[in-house]
Parts: structure tokens; C-alpha cells; sequence
């Protein structure tokens, strides 16, 4: 599992016993149209009161890497170079479908990830960000699971920011309720390197 979890998953019967891994060990911050999310132990991220729908959010254009020390040319210039030799996001229309979903990012709490989301014409009341695997746990002993956290209105396009303290591989899932009281889920496989 992509959950951090250490225990064999044989089946779902493994996977609904397993612990849900904290969002918190990967992502040192996180905002959202310039809103800083909240840590929150969630019992709504896996629990539709309706059938899932399906998710109208995609990437939009390639993610960049900022500098967090803006007054340092030196790390700006940093930043830059990362930038100019690496491909975040592969943007051919000839990509695999399953492809689509997979971005690199860059590890290090002195670099900011600027992903840039299309929400597109409907408006998000209510997104969690966590693991994509900590849905199909049951939760911890109350039944919550750790996730970040943003209310408000979010529509169009919206940059996802994110600070992330290791490298590896990520699936994250962005669980999202419209203003209807739709539920989606956007999944993201993020590539966390160092260099």
C-alpha cells in the first residue's frame, strides 16, 4: 500500500484493519488558493452520505518549484535551475490516461510545490486532502482519519501548495463536496525527489 502502513494487505479484509497514515509525516504545509488548510482528524473523508461522483478536477499547467527563502537570490536561482531541468508534468494529449495523474515534486522544507488545479466552473465547499489508501481504512480507534483541511468557496482555477519534508512515492486523494453536495475524489501520484 501506498499508505506508509507496514502490515501485509492480503485483502480488503487487511486493508479496512489497517492504521491510517498521518498526511502530516509527508507534508511539512499546505494552502489552497493562498489558504492555509488545517490539520483535522477527519470522519467525513471516506464517508459519503451519497454515491461518489465522478471528479471534474484536473491538473492545469506544469508545476513549479519556489525558493521559500525569497530573500536569498541564490535559492531563487536554485529553484529556477530545478525548474528549467525538470519536467513536472508530462502535458502530451498522447499520454496514457492512467499517466495523466502522475507529477513530480520536489522534497525539502525550503521549497514550495505550486500545483495549479482546475476546479473548473463548480464551486467546492469542503476539500481533505490525505493518503488516497487512508479511504480504505476504517479509520484509527475513533474512526478518523488525519487530513488537511480547507471550507470556503473554491472555484476555477486554484493553486495547491505544498511543502513536503521527504522524498518518495506519494498517492494523495483530494476528497471534494460542491456546493450541491456532491462528493468526488481527485488522486494525485506524486514523484518526490531531491534533486
Amino acid at each position: 500500500m501506498a499508505c506508509g502502513c507496514n502490515d501485509p494487505v492480503n485483502s480488503w479484509y487487511d486493508w479496512a484493519h489497517q492504521m491510517p497514515a498521518n498526511i502530516l509525516d509527508l507534508v511539512a504545509i499546505a494552502r489552497l488558493g493562498g489558504t492555509t488548510g488545517a490539520f483535522l482528524n477527519s470522519t467525513t473523508f471516506n464517508t459519503p452520505p451519497v454515491a461518489w461522483t465522478a471528479s471534474g478536477i484536473a491538473y492545469s499547467g506544469e508545476p513549479l518549484v519556489a525558493a521559500l527563502a525569497t530573500d536569498s537570490g541564490l535559492a531563487i536561482n536554485n529553484a529556477n535551475q530545478f525548474n528549467f531541468g525538470h519536467e513536472l508534468r508530462n502535458q502530451s494529449v498522447l499520454l496514457a490516461p492512467p499517466l495523466q495523474k502522475v507529477i513530480f515534486a520536489r522534497a525539502g522544507t525550503e521549497w514550495e510545490n505550486l500545483i495549479t488545479l482546475a476546479l473548473g466552473g463548480v464551486t467546492y465547499t469542503d476539500l481533505q486532502l490525505s493518503f488516497r489508501d487512508n479511504a480504505g481504512t476504517r479509520g484509527d480507534a475513533q474512526g478518523t482519519i488525519p487530513v488537511i483541511s480547507w471550507t470556503g468557496s473554491f472555484t476555477g482555477n486554484q493553486q495547491l501548495e505544498l511543502v513536503f519534508k521527504r522524498k518518495g512515492q506519494a498517492v494523495l486523494m483530494l476528497r471534494a463536496i460542491n456546493a450541491a453536495g456532491d462528493w468526488s475524489a481527485f488522486e494525485m501520484e506524486i514523484e518526490v525527489i531531491t534533486a
